[in-house]
């Protein structure tokens, strides 16, 4: 829940009474002006009269309260924003009260009080201990500045408001609030350089609010951080004023609406970081412009359309994360030109925040060899893995999972990856057997490969694995399981299925550090006793093999969550089941 609106925080009792405090004031003086327009003479001594054509002081605001944009409908599963009410802190009144008693104002709702309240506080760059009135364009930028605080909620978190806090609860010393007497410089996030501002930085450090287009007049602004804040609303196509921008971090948000296509023009950009919002509408091709962008990251949105070609002019990326954002059509094989990327990531995540790309991976992304990380799991793609991508010798994660029409065989070119510590084959229509090539691999961490269309015996030479914590190999192998996988003896999770004749080697006995172990069908000979000495054992699952003799007592009392049964046959056939 955001934080409250600044008037809610005054009971009734004392909402009225400022309310009664203004209309006294404003009674006197409609008495006094109508004194003066009688007579013609001046107001007796002792009253507080002013001209006819000149409001009371305490009402004149030295900056005009500043506008905001028009929010977008929020989303069906959001209530739309409540907006910001005007402030409960009134100055006082400098009119002089009718000595007269009046007859009792009667009881008003809260919304009546609140809408006699006078504007929002005007802006304290006039004054001098905030900016050196000199410096004619840091004036101009601290008004931009103050426009933007004026429109957002959780004021407090920048220190001028005790009573609201941000979302992180950020504790700001006094000497940085933004505040009329505190120096520009001081305030909390923002930076100055050469007179102007350089720097907003202000992440997680309020809770709610909308995105001034005020601050498209920080013409010198270097970095723009507002992660993390609650904003809402859209972002302002004045931020086409940033010329020199060189990063915008927008992440963790709500904003809504499309992604600017102005952004194109701020040709000094280095990051673009737009995650997790509410941001919708195809991705501009504006921004393949950007030649100095290094990051692109619009992760976890609900864009449409296709990926940009245009992207594969920007030759000085390393980072294009368009995960989870509802993208449709082929990758195009002008990413293949990013030869600094090091990160590609177009997978769907979490279960909620899905991709839709199809067709087949291009091979050009062979040509990527900075390349640390692709992810593409979870999307509609099809057609065999490309055996170019064996050219990537610094790739560490490559998760092709969940692409139920990917097929063919793994390449052997795969086990040219020297650098590859995760991968992840399963829920595809891969065939053919294990590559003995991928035992190569000796940096490798993670392999999982099951739910395919696999087959074939699994190869001695996964034995060379020696850094392999999780092995996960479940589809239709074949044969004798290799004694060569005792020598992983960093196994955390082992789990080997398919139609295996023989025994679990004896030499698994070894295997000492593993939690969890899962491992059928078809196996057969004596229970293998040895697994009680396994006492890091938490999952064991023996399901439907031909095991003969008793179950070792001691193997129940390793962990509740290790459970057996025995058939007539003396066979093991239940447990906890291995995902």
């Amino acid at each position: 829940m955001g934080p409250e609106p600044p008037a809610q925080r005054f009971s009734k009792p004392v909402k009225l009474g400022i309310t009664a405090a203004i209309a006294a004031g404003a009674l006197a003086l409609a008495v006094i002006l109508a004194v003066t327009l009688s007579t013609g003479s001046d107001p007796e001594p002792g009253t507080s009269a002013q001209p006819v054509d000149q409001a009371p002081a305490a009402a004149t605001a030295s900056e005009p309260a500043p506008t905001t944009p028009t929010e977008p409908a929020a989303p069906p599963e959001e209530p739309a924003e409540p907006e910001p009410t005007a402030s409960a802190n009134p100055p006082p009144s400098t009119a002089t009260a009718d000595p007269t008693p009046s007859e009792p104002e009667p009881l008003r709702e809260d919304s009546e009080v609140i809408a006699t309240q006078p504007p929002l506080t005007p802006s304290p760059c006039s004054n001098e201990a905030v900016v050196d009135q000199s410096l004619t364009q840091l004036v101009a930028d601290c008004k931009a500045l103050w426009a933007f605080y004026m429109s957002i909620d959780g004021k407090g978190a920048l220190g001028n408001d005790p009573d609201t806090v941000g979302r992180w609860d950020i504790d700001i010393d006094p000497a940085t609030a933004w505040n009329d007497t505190n120096p520009i410089q001081s305030w909390y996030g923002v930076n100055t350089n050469g007179g102007r501002v350089s720097h907003l930085e202000l992440e997680t450090a309020f809770a709610g609010g909308k995105l001034a287009p005020e601050l498209g007049n920080l013409n010198e602004l270097r970095v723009l951080n507002l992660a993390g804040t609650g904003l809402h609303g859209s972002i302002p196509a004045e931020i086409d004023n940033l010329q020199n921008l060189q990063t915008l971090n927008l992440g963790i948000n709500r904003l809504s609406g499309s992604i600017p296509p102005e952004l194109g023009n701020l040709t000094d950009l280095r990051e673009i970081r737009l995650y997790y919002n509410d941001l919708s509408g195809p991705i501009p091709s504006e921004l393949g412009k950007l030649a100095n962008l290094q990051v692109l990251d619009l992760g976890l949105n609900r864009l449409s359309g296709s990926i940009p070609p245009e992207l594969g002019n920007l030759s000085e990326l390393r980072v294009l994360d368009l995960a989870g954002t509802g993208l449709h059509g082929s990758i195009p094989a002008e990413l293949g030109n990013l030869l600094n990327l090091q990160l590609l990531n177009l997978a769907s995540l979490y279960d909620c925040c899905y991709n839709f790309l199809s067709g087949s991976i291009p091979p050009e992304l062979g040509n990527l060899t900075n390349l640390r990380e692709i992810y593409l799991w979870s999307n509609n793609l099809s057609g065999s893995i490309p055996p170019e991508l064996g050219n990537l010798a610094n790739l560490q994660h490559l998760d092709l999972r969940q692409n139920g029409d990917l097929s063919g065989p793994i390449p052997s070119e795969l086990g040219n990856l020297a650098s590859l510590q995760r991968l992840y084959l399963g829920q595809t229509s891969l065939s053919g057997s294990i590559p003995p090539e991928l035992g190569r691999l000796t940096n490798l961490h993670t392999m999982i490969i099951g739910q395919n269309d696999m087959n074939g015996k699994i190869p001695a030479e996964l034995g060379n694995l020696i850094n392999l914590e999780y092995l996960v190999l479940s589809d239709d192998f074949s044969g004798h399981i290799p004694p060569d996988i005792a020598n992983l003896t960093n196994l955390i999770i082992l789990d080997l299925y398919g139609n295996f004749s023989g025994s679990i080697p004896p030499e698994f006995a070894n295997l000492t550090n593993l939690e969890r172990l899962c491992i059928g069908h078809s196996l057969s000979g004596v229970f293998p006793n040895w697994l009680s000495n396994l006492t890091n054992l938490r999952v064991l699952s023996l399901w439907s093999n031909n095991f003969t003799g008793p179950t070792p007592p001691k193997l129940a009392d390793l962990a509740p969550e290790i459970k057996g049964d025995q058939d007539g046959q003396g066979a093991l056939i239940g447990s906890l089941a291995c995902s």
